[in-house]
């Protein structure tokens, strides 16, 4: 079970003086179970493509599976494809409409024809895997907090049971305290089975987060691999809008000056390579 992408490209405003490549030939696989992120500065199209997980966009060239389905497909491989890829906009209140938060997490799961009986169980489960309580269910969704709004619009989208989360900048506009309650959530959530995929310009994040970490610039695929291979490919490359945690930072610093440390993200660890080069 994985999402494929093979040598997608995607132009906007094709053929006109406006014409923009977002992508330019990305290929990756990302599997269930796993958490992938997409980092990229502002422009760097990562957007466009978390937009092509669930077909909102469909492929110019090449191709995404999801689960062996083509986002090319007709109507309805393309109805269990978003049901299969579950995407949360960057901005919550894109993604809210109803005037409850019971509402709002019932439209998906009526949507796919589940029985009225049920609801209130799916609501209250998915309430739940969100990090909210029942209490929430009465509450209008747009006088909530803009961390309780993110964690609505996430609910809405796990009561369709979806096998993969895509989150399009997930952690804007949140505190740290936010931020480390939603990295928490998803955390759980891929734990307990689903696959996440973040979309981010926050490359510390994504470093500390992921078990795979995608970068891209103007499009292009600039590295791809483990948070310790993007790392040190990304101490060789700089890639524009995107800044090295500050211990990555001076650690490439010392080797620029002629010091033998290691590419690294945790401080006691590069104090210790220092401490050691000094005494050699």
């Amino acid at each position: 079970m994985s999402i494929e992408i093979d040598d997608l490209t995607y132009v906007y405003h094709q053929g006109t003086p406006l014409e923009n490549k977002a992508l330019d030939k990305i290929s990756l696989k990302i599997n269930k179970n796993e958490w992938l992120s997409i980092v990229g500065h502002t422009g760097s199209g990562k957007s466009t493509l978390a937009q092509h997980f669930n077909a909102l966009l469909q492929p110019q060239t090449g191709e995404i599976r999801v689960d062996g389905l083509s986002t090319s497909s007709k109507t309805n491989v393309l109805r269990t494809i978003r049901q299969k890829v579950g995407l949360v906009f960057q901005y919550p209140e894109q993604q809210l409409f109803a005037e409850t938060v019971y509402d709002e997490i019932a439209f998906a799961p009526l949507n796919w024809k589940t029985e009225h009986d049920d609801l209130d169980g799916i609501v209250t489960e998915a309430l739940y895997n969100a990090g909210l309580d029942s209490s929430f269910k009465t509450r209008n969704p747009f006088q909530l907090s803009g961390g309780e709004k993110r964690k609505v619009a996430i609910a809405s989208v796990l009561s369709a049971s979806p096998s993969y989360l895509v989150l399009d900048e997930p952690t804007a506009g949140l505190d740290s305290s936010g931020k480390r309650d939603l990295l928490g959530l998803l955390a759980s959530l891929r734990d307990q089975g689903l696959g996440i995929v973040l979309i981010t310009h926050d490359l510390e994040l994504a470093l500390t987060s992921s078990e795979r970490i995608l970068v891209i610039e103007k499009g292009k695929s600039v590295t791809f691999g483990t948070p310790d291979e993007v790392l040190d490919s990304l101490t060789q490359t700089r890639v524009s809008g995107l800044v090295l945690p500050d211990t990555a930072r001076l650690a490439r610093n010392l080797q620029d000056t002629g010091w033998n440390v290691p590419h690294c993200l945790d401080e006691t660890e590069l104090a210790k390579a220092i401490i050691k080069v000094k005494k050699t």
